[in-house]
């Protein structure tokens, strides 16, 4: 890569360190950056500095360092990884992240995927142009702050935690518009959690197994722990798909958002 092409950022320490990140990474909506643009929705931090230049920072635990690893690949990014030590709700933990000041990163973060500084309480909604491109983020929003799991009462759920209601409304929309498979006619409602100031919704049985059942095989670099629960996939395959594969048949005759047959990403 040449100077040129690339934002070349010092890093003060013992001696300078010199190292590339690509500029236009967020500029033109792509399945990578769409689904890594959800991602941050739920776990980045964008940063507007005194200076009026912007920091962008991913943390993780470090159970999912090589998650850090492949946005590093994916981004471009030639810094190293930090470590740091995190506290939550009176729990300290190790995590492992990215801190990246680029001007240009703010900008096309909030022109194109609206993400913006203090984003807790007026994170927007994505508008990328496609069905495709907005299901990668929703992906990538479900590895953040979605949940995927087996209900005690013995069906997959996911379920999306969020301080803000409009982008719970959006997810609740473009699911029951290309997900609208259910067994008994019933609402799925959002509610609020007064105590942490958050919003909920949760997407359960068929319409929650046909969604796993579908995302899980997009060529984007998700979280496998999230994806690949043995459990909730053997749950699937002979629970639902064995009693309802009219409905799996369905989804396939009548979705219009095709997976594309060769992935735009390479392996680690």
């Amino acid at each position: 890569m040449l100077p040129s092409e690339a934002a070349i950022i010092s890093v003060a320490s013992v001696s300078a360190i010199f190292f590339f990140l690509p500029n236009d990474f967020w500029k033109d909506p792509n399945p990578i950056n769409s689904y890594w643009a959800g991602f941050s929705a739920a776990d980045a931090c964008i940063e507007k500095r005194q200076n009026n230049h912007y920091s962008y920072h991913l943390f993780l635990g470090m159970e999912d360092k090589i998650h850090i690893q492949r946005f590093i690949y994916d981004c471009g990014h030639t810094g190293k990884i930090e470590q740091r030590k995190t506290s939550s709700r009176g729990k300290i933990s190790s995590a492992c992240g990215v801190r990246i000041n680029n001007d240009k990163w703010g900008l096309d973060l909030k022109t194109v995927f609206n993400l913006e500084p203090n984003k807790t309480y007026r994170l927007g909604c994505p508008n990328l142009g496609g069905d495709y491109l907005h299901l990668c983020w929703l992906i990538g929003y479900t590895c953040g702050d979605g949940c995927i799991k087996y209900n005690p009462q013995g069906f997959p759920s996911i379920s999306y935690v969020s301080s803000s209601r409009s982008v719970l409304e959006w997810i609740k929309n473009i699911t029951e518009r290309l997900f609208p498979y259910k067994l008994r006619n019933r609402q799925n409602n959002i509610t609020k959690d007064s105590v942490y100031n958050s919003w909920h919704y949760v997407i359960n049985g068929i319409q929650a197994a046909i969604m796993i059942d579908y995302l899980r095989h997009f060529p984007i670099p998700k979280l496998i722990r999230k994806w690949e629960k043995p459990f909730i996939l053997r749950l699937i395959e002979e629970k639902y798909k064995a009693k309802w594969p009219h409905l799996f048949e369905q989804f396939n005759k009548e979705n219009t958002v095709k997976i594309p047959l060769i992935s735009p990403i390479q392996v680690l």
